[in-house]
């Protein structure tokens, strides 16, 4: 009884929580078990993934990364002073099963950009004062290309601050924009 009982739960927290965030794409049905993950994936079957460490209700999220129309699965796996990692799980519709994605999996931060359907790696991370974000293209095939990076980094020697804003294409970059910062001192 009790196991129902969670996994009602989990279910209507899963479709109230997720299901307006990923504008009405179905939102798989989940229930955890130290470090297995039981999914219904949208198709109607029944996946289980296993991770390297024991996985919460809360570490998990359902976002449609890649733009075709399927809930992808985040699962969190590591995080740094900034930094946010997840285990990516594209939906892949033709074998009806959540698949490890290595390129996503490598993003801090990972996220979907709706309007631009771009892919944000939002929280990279060096030092105190060097942090980007990067913006992806998503091709047919899942893989992810550079299509801009934006963020600040400080002059070692100097202490000066700067803002830079980088346009990449085809993984290239093909325009840079570098601004100081002024000081408040």
């Amino acid at each position: 009884m009790r196991t129902l009982f969670v996994i009602f739960i989990l279910h209507a927290f899963s479709t109230a929580a997720f299901g307006d965030a990923l504008n009405h794409v179905a939102t798989p049905i989940f229930f955890t078990s130290g470090s297995s993950l039981s999914v219904t994936t949208p198709l109607g079957v029944v996946q289980k993934i296993h991770a390297a460490r024991s996985i919460l209700a809360s570490d998990v999220s359902f976002e449609d990364l890649n733009f075709d129309g399927y809930a992808d699965i985040k699962i969190f796996s590591s995080a740094g002073n900034v930094e946010r990692f997840y285990s990516v799980y594209l939906y892949d519709p033709r074998s009806k099963t959540y698949r490890l994605d290595s390129g996503f999996s490598k993003v801090p931060c990972v996220g979907a950009d709706k309007n631009t359907h771009e892919v944000v790696g939002a929280c990279f991370h060096a030092s105190a004062c060097e942090n980007w974000v990067e913006r992806y293209s998503v091709d047919q095939r899942n893989r992810l290309t550079l299509v801009s990076r934006k963020g600040t980094y400080c002059n070692p020697s100097t202490g000066e601050s700067f803002s830079y804003d980088d346009v990449f294409k085809n993984g290239r970059r093909i325009s840079s924009r570098t601004t100081q910062l002024r000081s408040d001192n």
